[in-house]
Parts: structure tokens; C-alpha cells; sequence
């Protein structure tokens, strides 16, 4: 199955393409060295408004007592070639333990200080964040009974879009956001495998036959 969601990135890695979310472009990169995708999906039941943005990407960084910090220079520091109209902040779950941060909804109630750390530095608004999920990106990620609604849905951020990344891509792109500073990304709205399943004609069908079974 075709998805249109896409991250491409360019040099530093060997990536291999899979279903997907937007696309990195790191510093110092050529396309001869290669574009790597990794998939991204909207959270299961959730479908996100369709969105195309590219932008800044950003590490979250967790520290004790889940208080959230954004370790990057002021956007006017930068040898930027580009303006950018959106910023794209990355979380990664290993880090979000070490902080005592459990749940995405212990980052998104201090979303208000984020969002106006981020003004202040100079970057455009933030628009997406990048969820890594408890499942890697070769798993079909992003399923209820993996992800808990309170995890999301619940305290989400206003007219901030969420898109789930793998656990390992999250791990790598946080790491590089850390290491390589604000990195351009384009990320590209997806409904995902789950959002696809539960509104395939199989699993309606599948429905329909258990409600009629019930009320037999």
C-alpha cells in the first residue's frame, strides 16, 4: 500500500525507504549521498487534518522533575539559507524516562512555556510534534492499545498537529537535532495503517456481522 506521508533525509545515514512522514535534510548534504524515509502516521481514530509544512526541527529535551527544555541557539544566529514559516519539535521516549516524564501528556501541559521559548528564540511557530511511539518504525506503530488516548489526545497542544514516529526513528532524529542543530524537515500528514484498517471495507463488514451476531 502506497502512503503519502514521507521524511526524507540527506547524507549522514544509509536509510532505506519504508511506508511514510516528511523529509531531513541535514547540514552539509548532497542528494548524491542519498534520501532516507521513515514512516509517521496519525494516532489510531485520530485523523489529522491533511497538512504539508516544512520547517525547523527541534529537540525537546526532558531534564528531572519532566521539565522541558529546547537546547538550541537563537534562529538569528544561524547561517540560514532559508526562511522557514514553521518550527517541528521531535520527543524521544528514553529521554522523557530519565526526566521521570511517563507520558505525553506530562510534556503537552507545559506546551504554553514551550511554545513561547521557542518565539522567543526566533523560530516560527511551532505547528507539529513529532511523537516517538512505543513501537519501532518496522512495527505498525500507533495503535490504540499500545498508545493510550490520555497520551495524546487528551491535554493536546491547540492547532498543534501530533504525528507518531517510530521509537527508533525518534531516537535518531533527537539525537541529530542535538548534534546538528535546527535540521529542515517537511512533514506530511498520513492517516497511518490503523486509521486505513478500521475504515477498510473488511474490517466494516466485520462490524456489521458482530453487531448483527449481538443483536440476533
Amino acid at each position: 500500500m502506497l502512503l503519502r506521508s514521507w521524511i526524507w533525509c540527506l547524507g549522514y545515514l544509509a536509510c532505506a525507504v519504508s511506508n511514510v512522514v516528511g523529509w531531513v535534510h541535514l547540514p552539509n548534504s548532497t542528494a548524491s549521498q542519498g534520501i532516507a524515509t521513515f514512516p509517521s502516521f496519525d494516532y489510531e481514530d485520530f485523523i489529522e487534518p491533511f497538512y504539508n509544512l516544512t520547517g525547523l526541527l527541534l529537540p525537546v529535551v526532558v531534564t528531572a522533575g519532566c521539565s522541558i527544555t529546547v537546547p538550541v541557539p537563537p534562529l538569528a544566529s544561524l547561517d540560514t539559507k532559508h526562511e522557514y514559516n514553521s518550527t517541528i519539535v521531535v520527543l524521544e521516549r528514553r529521554n522523557m524516562l530519565r526526566g521521570h516524564c511517563h507520558t505525553y501528556q506530562s510534556v503537552f501541559v507545559q506546551a504554553p512555556q514551550l511554545l513561547q521559548t521557542v518565539k522567543e528564540l526566533g523560530y516560527p511557530p511551532v505547528q507539529v510534534f513529532l511523537l516517538a511511539a512505543l513501537l519501532n518504525s518496522d512495527e505498525n506503530f500507533g495503535n490504540s492499545k499500545d498508545e493510550y488516548f490520555y497520551d495524546f489526545e487528551s491535554t493536546r497542544p491547540p492547532n498543534i498537529h501530533l504525528a507518531l514516529i517510530g521509537k527508533d526513528t525518534g531516537q535518531l532524529l533527537w539525537t541529530l537535532a542535538q548534534e546538528k542543530g535546527p535540521i529542515p524537515i517537511r512533514v506530511v500528514q498520513d492517516p497511518g495503517f490503523w486509521n486505513r484498517f478500521r475504515t477498510s471495507p473488511l474490517e466494516v463488514a466485520h462490524i456489521v456481522f458482530r453487531y448483527i451476531l449481538v443483536g440476533a
